[in-house]
């Protein structure tokens, strides 16, 4: 039987988003928010909505015989990236994730792919024990045999010439250390596809929606240099084909995605002077959500 004391963050995250339609699924009387984030929220107060949506979590999983699958599938994370899996991953494709994070693209490709290899860094102090987390979801999601996680640069693929049928990096663009390491990414991944292969670069398209919380709580983020300013499409549509990409196209996709995962508590010392900045991105969250923008799926074949 499934249990909240297997959880991992991965997972809490997941079931933060889902808990309000599983509950309605299974009539089950709750009073939580639909966000994660609720950033009027003092410490004290998230602490013990963190322990409400546990108490429910465990209910369904105890009491109405809900999985840990059912957690992820619910939830909008989930949702994103079953789309993605469905609309540009073929059937039965062996996988290579680069910048897998915490997993969620590897774990929706399961249902479709023959393998999956997860690639990561996973280097940082904020990411200080995510493989080990990553392990564990495998388990509780029961899809160990055919995800496997591995450390590695995606400036230097460690894999043989013409590996994979598919290469994706979905939300990870962002976290790559410069635009030189992206423009390498791109080399190794031609090299890395059989022929024929199919590359997939998922990341927001901030020209599409109102999403301007989200947008700037990426700007304050680009600013303290916690992530990579974005190449716009035009940008990458011309790496790929100088690269020898060819048949490069995009297609805009609105999932309904609410998590922003670029939204971070305030710190004074590494935003002083941005604290208006701060200040208009945090009453802009207050007030229309988490709202993710539409992603910007692009993909090219060897």
């Amino acid at each position: 039987m499934s249990s909240v004391d297997d959880i991992t963050t991965g997972l809490y995250l997941l079931a933060s988003q889902a808990l309000p339609s599983l509950c309605a699924q299974h009539h089950l009387a709750h009073d939580l928010p639909s966000d994660i984030y609720v950033p009027q929220y003092t410490h004290k107060q998230t602490k013990v909505l963190e322990a409400k949506r546990l108490k429910v979590l465990s209910t369904l999983l105890e009491q109405k015989g809900v999985s840990w699958w059912d957690v992820f599938e619910s939830s909008e994370i989930g949702k994103e990236r079953a789309t993605i899996v469905s609309n540009f991953v073929p059937a039965d494709s062996r996988v290579l994730d680069v910048g897998c994070g915490r997993g969620f693209f590897s774990f929706a490709c399961t249902k479709k792919s023959r393998q999956v290899v997860s690639l990561d860094m996973m280097d940082g102090k904020e990411r200080r024990g995510w493989w080990a987390e990553f392990q564990r979801t495998l388990r509780l999601l029961k899809v160990g045999r055919k995800v496997f996680g591995t450390r590695g640069s995606a400036a230097s693929l460690p894999f043989r010439n013409g590996t994979f049928d598919v290469i994706a990096s979905v939300h990870a663009i962002r976290n790559f250390q410069s635009v030189v390491e992206l423009r390498a990414f791109i080399d190794e991944a031609l090299r890395a596809l059989k022929e024929g292969g199919r590359l997939i670069l998922v990341e927001s398209d901030f020209e599409a929606g109102d999403c301007r919380a989200y947008a700037e709580f990426y700007r304050l983020r680009t600013t303290i240099g916690w992530e990579l300013r974005l190449p716009t499409s035009a940008e990458l549509v011309k790496w790929l084909s100088r690269a020898g990409f060819t048949r490069i196209s995009e297609e805009v996709v609105d999932t309904g995605l609410k998590y922003a995962p670029v939204y971070f508590p305030f710190d004074p010392a590494l935003l002083k002077g941005m604290e208006r900045e701060y200040k208009i991105a945090a009453s802009l969250l207050k007030g229309k959500g988490e709202r993710h923008p539409p992603i910007s799926v692009i993909t090219a074949t060897r």
